[in-house]
């Protein structure tokens, strides 16, 4: 047997695949990996392919690790592979990325250094059709760039990444800048319609707050302010949209039809600006992003697309083996995609070579949608018949814990972008916060709408806000500010 990735001597980043090779006469039954003489349940293997990717530990810059591999066989004989050091470089991306006027022609970028080892920064730039286009590669350590190759009749978004050697960081999240405003309301009058005629009627002139009072987990007595900010309608040819999905990294909104129409928006100010659409042939039920920006979005002919936005390409298809299926989720790192059918199975997939590594069936629930948690050790899953979230192992598939809520049945669930809450809609309307520390209802049953919610993203929390979008069974999208604020005696 032997470790065929990383190699000896090896430097790696914050991710990385470890790889071994193993075969016994006599068949073999266990593969562990050693990292630092220490194994653990996800790096043992019973079944090919030996793969582990590794989310190397926060420590020091330039530590070194040692891995290795065991493997056993029908007789119980034990075989060690090669030793493998590595070195891991933390290779965060740039952070902090601003864009400031100097004068009509000259725009001055700025951003945070993540990276100690990095060789260069690779700086991108989109004018306002969105299509990113290599702008410099400036020296390590720069934190500053000057870009005169401006027009003030443009709007300019820009991001960068590290380098160092054949290794590249993610990128940045995006900077944006717009000289003449006319020019995105001139977008927004074709795509945002004024708001929705009649709906929803509590939340017009002075009837635009809901208050009740939180008696559970604070000292004193709180309410909260539900504020209807937007209710507006996208105008689209395409049919009603059947998917969202917020994007806190790169400021955008992905939104599907049920037409197999996939729009890429990005949030102002002043509403909704679309720049990117792609076509799919049929109808879009889930939206899911990657670390990197990728996207994948599902139809509903059994397939899944892996879309790259930047290079406006399909670089992959998933073909499911069962049933059509119906959910879908990216795991931490985007090396794996967990996938539900109509015959209650999920299967998990590694990218990568597009092989099922699992496929596992809970109580035989059609699930209808499903999350990886923020680690990728855990699967969230709901089935639409009830108020409950399951809680599953993605390695072994076994049902960790369950959820009990006490609402209407669940029609969608969100995972906050820090990954430690969970926000669920259900089908009267109804949005709830979980916290997934104690796995208990934070805020529960707040009213937001009487109608079933089918797609839920979140673009703000903190302890006293929460700022959510989400997509009606009316096809409208709307835009919500939910505050916690003392309670006036």
């Amino acid at each position: 047997m032997r470790i065929i990735y990383p190699k000896n001597n090896a430097q790696v980043t914050d991710t990385t695949s470890i790889i071994v090779e193993a075969s016994d006469d006599k068949g073999v039954v266990k593969v562990e990996m050693y990292i630092n003489n220490a194994t653990s349940w996800d790096r043992t293997f019973y079944v090919e392919p030996y793969r582990y990717l590794w989310t190397t530990p926060q420590t020091q810059d330039s530590t070194k690790y040692r891995i290795y591999a065991k493997a056993y066989d029908g007789d119980g004989n034990v075989t060690s592979s090669n030793v493998v050091d590595v070195v891991v470089y933390r290779f965060g991306a740039p952070s902090n990325l601003s864009v400031i006027p100097i004068n009509d022609g000259m725009l001055q970028l700025n951003w945070v250094d993540n990276s100690v080892h990095e060789t260069g920064f690779i700086i991108e730039k989109a004018a306002s059709d969105g299509i990113y286009l290599p702008l410099n590669t400036v020296m390590p350590n720069q934190t500053t760039y000057f870009d005169s190759s401006v027009d003030t009749s443009q709007a300019y978004s820009y991001r960068i990444k590290a380098v160092f050697d054949q290794h590249v960081s993610a990128w940045s999240p995006t900077a944006k800048i717009n000289f003449v405003k006319s020019l995105y309301f001139n977008k927004l009058m074709k795509i945002v319609s004024s708001a929705a005629p009649g709906y929803p009627l509590p939340f017009v002139r002075e009837q635009n707050r809901v208050t009740w009072c939180i008696n559970r987990n604070w000292d004193g007595k709180f309410i909260k302010t539900n504020s209807f900010q937007n209710n507006y309608e996208l105008l689209s040819t395409y049919g009603r949209y059947s998917a969202l999905k917020w994007n806190p990294e790169s400021n955008v909104y992905a939104l599907g039809t049920t037409s197999g129409k996939m729009h890429i928006y990005d949030y102002e100010l002043i509403g909704l600006v679309g720049y990117y659409s792609y076509q799919f042939p049929n109808a879009i039920v889930d939206i899911s992003f990657s670390n990197d920006m990728e996207l994948l979005a599902m139809d509903n002919a059994n397939n899944i697309y892996l879309l790259d936005i930047t290079n406006e390409t399909v670089t992959k298809t998933f073909t499911m083996n069962q049933d059509s299926s119906i959910a879908f989720s990216f795991d931490k790192n985007s090396g794996f995609i967990a996938s539900a059918g109509m015959d209650s199975s999920i299967n998990v997939w590694h990218i990568s070579d597009e092989e099922t590594l699992q496929s596992f069936r809970i109580h035989d629930f059609k699930f209808i949608q499903i999350l990886f948690s923020r680690n990728g050790n855990f699967i969230y899953g709901i089935n639409g018949a009830d108020p409950n979230i399951y809680v599953i192992n993605s390695r072994t598939g076994d049902l960790e814990t369950t959820l009990y809520g006490n609402s209407d049945a669940i029609s969608f669930i969100a995972m906050e972008s820090t990954g430690n809450h969970l926000f669920s809609g259900d089908n009267a309307g109804k949005f709830t916060v979980w916290s997934l520390k104690d796995h208990s209802e934070v805020y529960s049953n707040i009213d937001l709408l009487n109608q079933k919610i089918i797609a839920i993203s979140s673009y703000n929390y903190s302890a006293d806000k929460i700022g959510v979008s989400t997509v009606s069974q009316d096809g409208n999208i709307r835009d919500w500010l939910i505050e916690k604020r003392w309670l006036s005696l």
